[in-house]
């Protein structure tokens, strides 16, 4: 799942849409592998949270779900091959709110 989700995140990238910000669909497809993650309700809670969780003005780059109570939000800027950087923040849903529950910084 991981492997597909930065598959589709390269494809963005080569493709402009990372870059431009506009609010276009990608279709992924996959090979009949099973698609663990959040249900569309557990997706919008977390979205809500994103802003009381994230530093203001933060660009998110993309978000890989591990299931219903885990993700990582990947952040920063991207200007080119080799060339970007930011953080990466992994979030947790303790009691009902999520929390973030490592951070690392990443560049290239």
């Amino acid at each position: 799942m991981r492997l597909m989700l930065m598959l589709a995140f390269v494809f963005l990238l080569q493709s402009g849409l990372a870059e431009t910000g506009k609010a276009e669909s990608v279709v992924v497809k996959t090979t009949g592998r099973a698609i663990v993650g959040m249900t569309t309700a557990e997706l919008k809670e977390l979205t809500d949270a994103l802003p009381a969780l994230l530093p203001n003005e933060v660009r998110v780059l993309a978000i890989t779900i591990q299931s219903g109570s885990k993700a990582t939000v990947r952040t920063g800027k991207i200007d080119g091959p080799l060339s970007g950087g930011g953080e990466m923040y992994e979030l947790s849903k303790k009691d009902g709110r999520w929390i973030i529950s490592g951070r690392y910084n990443w560049i290239s």
